[in-house]
Formats: structure tokens, sequence, C-alpha cells
């Protein structure tokens, strides 16, 4: 292919969520809060540069920020243009125009907008002497060079200098270490600015970084309510506010199996795990249920106590609920198990829904049916208070829902 001279090209993998980023890893802007000049913030910029690097958890980070980018600066006599009659809106104008680009209109095309700027060719502003063929009219009409009034004197500085919010910023991009999370990495980065600027620089984060550090707790109320929902439906199913309880005791046990294989592992809590949790109450609320609504068939139809009915049905619903607990176990230890590309994503979400099934299977067994005879003691103690005059084997045939 072609080669450029003194260019350089770098790889990026895709954002995770197509036109939310412009490249996968992370993207910030370092911001002074105390109102460091451009020079200060440039080499601030390379000491964070320098440090990031070295963090194991981060890598590739890097900033566009640049303070010795060459350029021309263009001095302006606004007296000598005043005396030849040549508003200073004009010069202005004329340089923008031909030096750099002027927007003129938009026009339509195939049902799309299109913006027209007036720009001049390459090679009639390639070089500082090019200023001597551009001209502007004077006073009594007459052709004046920009030369007359225009002095360009080479310089370096910034290219661009971004303001991210009320803060000038340099913009840094990055990626998490093989074997790392983006929130691990989100959270060091801003552990590097503290250690070595201090408190009076910060990062301001854009793109997916942005919504993860901003909204990651979000998911922590996706959880509240969908454990929520599901409350909310088992109670309309059954017709009752104590059986959906009983359910939702297992939901404990499929957070410790899921937290604890995270924590044996060393991995942390990414969204994957989140996610997994998600799937893991719902599996939960599932054997749960076999073991619950068997028990509440025992008392309605066979006219069992509730021990006898919680004891009847933890033996005869064991094996369908460890059949299936291992079915599902063994179809997500390919998860937990993977190598290769995404791997640790795999192992995130894999590990979490593997172990956590395997707990609710295990534990939620053998406490699932001693916290339905608790929940449905209290409901049918609670019953017979309300209701003192009411014969007990009306209320086996009622079946205490109402509670």
């Amino acid at each position: 292919g072609a080669s450029i001279d003194g260019g350089s090209a770098m790889a990026f993998n895709v954002p995770p969520i197509m036109g939310l980023s412009t490249t996968g890893g992370f993207t910030g802007y370092l911001q002074s809060f105390d109102g460091a000049s451009t020079r200060e913030l440039y080499e601030a910029s390379l000491q964070i540069m320098q440090a990031a690097n070295q963090h194991p958890v981060l890598n590739r980070v890097f900033t566009t920020f640049n303070v010795n980018v060459p350029s021309y600066r263009a001095e302006i006599d606004q007296q000598k243009a005043l005396s030849y009659g040549v508003a200073l809106e004009n010069i202005n104008s004329a340089l923008a125009n031909t030096f750099g680009n002027g927007f003129v209109n938009y026009f339509s095309y195939q049902n799309r907008n299109f913006q027209v700027y007036l720009q001049n060719e390459d090679e009639f502003r390639k070089t500082p002497e090019d200023v001597n063929n551009v001209y502007v009219r004077g006073g009594n009409g007459e052709r004046i060079p920009l030369s007359e009034f225009v002095t360009l004197e080479r310089q370096t500085g910034p290219a661009v200098v971004s303001r991210f919010g009320v803060y000038a910023g340099a913009q840094f991009q990055g990626n998490p270490a093989p074997g790392y999370s983006s929130a691990q990495a989100i959270e060091a980065m801003e552990e590097v600015v503290q250690e070595t600027l201090g408190d009076n620089w910060g990062m301001g984060w854009t793109g997916t970084a942005y919504q993860e550090s901003n909204l990651g707790n979000t998911a922590t109320l996706a959880i509240v309510f969908g454990i929520l929902m599901v409350f909310l439906i088992l109670a309309a199913q059954y017709e009752s506010w104590s059986l959906p309880l009983a359910v939702l005791t297992a939901t404990p046990f499929a957070f410790l199996g899921g937290i604890g294989g995270i924590v044996l592992r060393g991995l942390d809590t990414s969204v994957y795990v989140q996610n997994g949790m998600l799937v893991v109450v719902g599996l939960a609320a599932k054997n749960a249920i076999l073991i619950v609504e068997f028990a509440e068939l025992q008392r309605k139809e066979l006219g069992k106590s509730i021990r006898e009915a919680a004891i009847t049905a933890a033996e005869l619903r064991f094996r369908p609920i460890v059949m299936t607990s291992l079915a599902f176990i063994f179809g997500t230890l390919p998860l937990a198990l993977a190598t290769g590309a995404s791997d640790v994503s795999s192992h995130h979400i894999g590990t979490t829904v593997a172990m956590g099934m395997a707990s609710v299977a295990i534990l939620g067994s053998l406490f699932i049916p001693s916290f339905y005879a608790m929940i449905a003691s209290v409901s049918d103690w609670l019953y017979r208070k309300r209701h003192p005059n009411q014969d007990r084997q009306e209320q086996a045939e009622l079946g205490h829902d109402n509670a």
C-alpha cells in the first residue's frame, strides 16, 4: 500500500454499541478544575499517559492533545486597513474562505440534506506566499492584496482545544488490559489521575464509558424490579400474597451462588454478571414454584397439614429439580470454561449462572420447604385471627389464599 512519511496507523476494536462511541475501550477528557493553560494541560496529559501505560489494568492509553502543531498566526494591521477603506470583516472573511472554508447553504439530494462549503483549491493555499494572490476591495473599489495588511508568523500551538463541559480538556483513549473489564479500566484511569495530579484534575467520560460510569447502578434497579415483577405475577396467578413470598425465598441462594462463584474465580462484577443474576433469579423462582405449588396442592386436595405437605413436596419434587438444574448447569459449563476470543465475558456470565443454579439446586431444595412451612403457618395464623368463627374445614377448602 501507499506509505506516508512520518505517519502511523493504529487498529481499534469496534465499540460494543455502534453509534454510541467511535472505538472500543474507553474515551474521556482530562480536565483541569483550576484553569490550567494549554501548555500545563499538555504536560499533565503526558504524565497521565506515561503513568496509565504502566498500570496493570490499562493498555494502549494515549492522548490526541498536542500543543506542538506547526501553524501560522495572521497579524492584521488594522490602522492600515482602515486607511485604505477596507472593512476588517472583509479581511477576516477572505482569509477564512481562502485558506479555510466557509459554509454557504444546504441542498437536498435523494431525500438527504448536504452542506455546501466554499473553499479554495489546494494548490492555491499551500504556502504563506499564496496570501499575495488574495485581494479585497478598498474604499474606492480598487483591488488590494491581503499582503498589504496581513503578516503571517510561523508558530506552534494546539490544533484543537476541546472543552468538555466548562473546562478545557485533553482527549484520552485506551483499553482495559487482557483479563480486565471496562469498568475496572475506568476506575483505574480515575485512580491514576488522582494519584498523579491531585484533586484539581479529573476525568470526564464520553461514549460508552460515560454510560457505564454514570448509569452502572441501574443494574441493581433492574434486578429489584425483576424480583418485584416475579412477585406481582405470582400474586396474580395464585391470588395470594403469601405464596409468592415463599417462592422468592429462593433468590438469596441464587445471589449467594453467583457471587460466590465470581469471588472464587477472582472475577469482577461486570455487566455480564449482572445479566446472569437476572437469569438465575428467574430460574430460582422456577425451582421454588415446583415445591411451593406442589405443597399447596397437597394441602388443598389431600387435606394434609402444612408440615406434611412441605415434606411431601420436598421428597417428590427433589428429583425433577436436580435433573433440570443439572441440565442447565452442564449446558452453561462451556461458557464458564471457555477459551479464546471473548473468553472473559463468557467466564463472567457462565460462572454466574452455573454456580447460581447449583446453589439453588442444593441449598434451595433444603430450605425452600422450611420457608414455605413458616410462611404458610404465619398466613394460617393471621387468617384464623381475622376469622375466628370460621370452621377449620372451610379454611382448608378455601386454601387460605386470602391471607
